[in-house]
């Protein structure tokens, strides 16, 4: 006999000798390592035991986790691929379609033995639910998708308004304005937080003295 089975990565179909169920192997289309499933007669034995008269494989599953939490239904594909990717523990429960008992998901997939059981810390099922509570949101402000800061040049620019050229001072207060907005949306790196309010209060306070300044000699002139 054969074990079928989809590769996850190019959904090419695959047929292995049953005598490596539980083992990797390899996909000859996209080279993608996975793990054989279980034998299909080990989870037909299971299902007639549980009552249960429908097909297996086209029908829905659900996963009770150690501690208690119930995920799915799911097609047979997708339970499958989770338990490749090692999101399921030994000590988990497995139900399918109408099936009046749960089975052990080690009976249906004897490769759980081989592997090291997940503690209830590691265990994916535990995280906070999500809309998909196995597939972890995407963060777009996230430290990889977020511009680095400015926070030594807005500095400088503060500093040079005082001692330099009074051009500098509005320039760093605008620009640490904006940076601070995006950093507090997430959009900017905020570990230079401290260095962008300072060169943007130095760059405030000299544009404010200096047309004070201005507006004094101007006064003054008309005078």
């Amino acid at each position: 006999m054969s074990i079928e089975t989809i590769c996850q990565t190019c959904a090419r179909k695959l047929r292995v000798a049953d005598e490596y169920a539980g083992k990797k192997a390899r996909c000859p289309q996209c080279g993608t390592i996975y793990v054989v499933p279980g034998r299909p007669e080990v989870v037909s034995s299971w299902v007639e035991e549980a009552g249960y008269k429908g097909h297996p494989e086209t029908e829905t599953w659900q996963v009770r986790t150690p501690d208690g939490q119930v995920y799915g239904p799911v097609p047979k594909s997708e339970l499958d691929r989770w338990v490749q990717e090692g999101r399921i523990p030994a000590e988990a429960m497995l139900h399918v379609g109408s099936a009046e008992a749960w089975c052990p998901a080690f009976e249906v997939y004897p490769q759980l033995h081989d592997g090291a059981t997940l503690s209830a810390a590691s265990n994916p099922f535990a995280e906070p639910p999500v809309a998909n509570p196995y597939q972890a949101p995407v963060s777009a402000s996230s430290s990889s998708a977020r511009r680095p800061h400015r926070g030594m040049l807005i500095l400088v620019f503060g500093i040079l308004g005082w001692v330099v050229c009074f051009f500098f001072a509005p320039l760093a207060w605008l620009m640490g304005n904006a940076d601070l907005r995006d950093m507090r949306r997430g959009q900017m790196d905020d570990s230079g937080m401290a260095l962008t309010q300072a060169g943007m209060i130095l760059g405030m306070i000299a544009t404010i003295l200096g047309l004070l300044l201005f507006a004094l000699f101007c006064a003054g002139a008309l005078l």
